[in-house]
Parts: C-alpha cells; sequence; structure tokens
C-alpha cells in the first residue's frame, strides 16, 4: 500500500482516481489545486502525487517543479488532455516519472502506472537529470511518430484504445441502432405513401454511406450523453 496525492480542479475526476487507487488499498487524498497540494504535501509525505497539468492559479508544471525540488523522493504522474503530448513530455523533463492522458482507459490503467512509479522508487539512484531528458525525448518521439521497428499488435492495440477513449464504438453502436429503428418504420410507412419503389433501396444506401460518417465524427468528437465536445478538450 502506498500513499497517493490525487491534484485536479475537477471534483469528479479526483473523486474517480481515488477510488480508482483506493480498489488496489491505496492510501489516497485529494487537492483541489496546487496551493492545496503543496500544503499537503508540507503536512505528510506521500509516495506518489498525481496531477492534472491545467489548472487555476499554481499550474501543474510549477507544481511538478517544485515538487521535485522540495520532495526528490516522491514520484509524480502528469495528467494530460489528448494531443498534449509536448506539455507532458515537458513536464517529464522537470522531473515527472511519467504522463497519463484523460480520459483514462480504465482503473487498471491507472493503477498499472502507480505500481510502476513506486517499482521505480527503488531504482532511481544514479538517474540524474540527462537520463530523464533523454527518457523525455525517446518518449515524444515515439508517441510522434512511432517506432519502425513497433509490433504490428502494438500499433493496432494502440489504435483499438483509441476508438474506445474517443468513445468510437458508442458512437457506432449508436448509429446502427437507430438506423435499424428508422429502416424497420420506414418498411412499414412507405407502401403507404405515393412514393417509388425505389425509395427503401435509396433509404438503406444512405444509411450504409452515413456510417463511415459516423464513425468519423466519433473518432474527432467526444460524444457522449453529457454532449459533444471537441475530442481532447478541456471540458
Amino acid at each position: 500500500m502506498a500513499s497517493v496525492l490525487v491534484v485536479d480542479d475537477e471534483e469528479g475526476i479526483r473523486a474517480v482516481l481515488s477510488e480508482a487507487l483506493k480498489g488496489a488499498r491505496h492510501d489516497t487524498a485529494e487537492a483541489a489545486d496546487a496551493a492545496e497540494a503543496l500544503r499537503q504535501l508540507e503536512d505528510r509525505p506521500f509516495d506518489v502525487m498525481l496531477s492534472d497539468l491545467r489548472m487555476p492559479g499554481i499550474d501543474g508544471m510549477e507544481l511538478v517543479r517544485r515538487a521535485r525540488a522540495r520532495w526528490p523522493a516522491m514520484q509524480i504522474i502528469v495528467l494530460t488532455a489528448h494531443g498534449s503530448i509536448g506539455t507532458a513530455v515537458e513536464a517529464m523533463k522537470l522531473g515527472a516519472f511519467h504522463f497519463v492522458e484523460k480520459p483514462i482507459a480504465s482503473p487498471d490503467e491507472l493503477r498499472a502506472l502507480v505500481q510502476r512509479a513506486l517499482n521505480w522508487r527503488s531504482r532511481t539512484d544514479g538517474f540524474d537529470a540527462r537520463d530523464r531528458r533523454s527518457v523525455a525525448r525517446h518518449t515524444a518521439s515515439t508517441r510522434a511518430t512511432g517506432p519502425d521497428d513497433a509490433p504490428r499488435a502494438g500499433r493496432w492495440a494502440e489504435f483499438l484504445w483509441q476508438m474506445r477513449r474517443r468513445h468510437v464504438y458508442t458512437v457506432a453502436v449508436a448509429y446502427a441502432a437507430a438506423t435499424f429503428l428508422l429502416l424497420q418504420a420506414a418498411e412499414l410507412i412507405l407502401p403507404a405513401l405515393p412514393l417509388p419503389d425505389w425509395t427503401y433501396n435509396l433509404l438503406v444506401a444512405l444509411a450504409l454511406a452515413g456510417f463511415p460518417v459516423a464513425l468519423l465524427l466519433g473518432w474527432v468528437f467526444d460524444i457522449t450523453a453529457k454532449g459533444i465536445r471537441r475530442t481532447g478538450a478541456k471540458p
């Protein structure tokens, strides 16, 4: 069991992250901003700090800088929105252990990353800033271009994970269900209307043609029951 400080200005995100970590029997505490996080760090030691980078007041980058200088043994994991890899790499150069993109795919992913950070603590002797910058550059290069020798299975798994994270599966199922119901209704109603016989076939063709468009919209926009926003945009 480890002590973990969760820092995020959104209460809902803090609660989700804390519950996920409590599932692994970690002792968690929450802070709504960097100033509160620094106060809690002064009061008690933490093994890991999980922090958002975009917060009002003192931002997450400055929090990483101060925390690494004051509590070098504590491992820091930063939360970043999709498409903000460059910012996360800068945080790693300041001393963050790693970063994870929001929304997190699953509680298991978060717990595994925290465990990796804890395991790393016993291997940090002699790991200087130059080594950390090298890891950060390698991470940025890998995320930006993908290594040439990466196995196809790894790239396919990453693609499927992105599909899940962007709610593309949800959009696909919703579109398929809606078009099925509409076509069923059209099959009953069209015979009673003065329309050509090929009208139903046209509707089927339009429904099929619209499916890839729905998938594309699901990839670009985060479409959920809470509304529609650009994927990776901070709510």
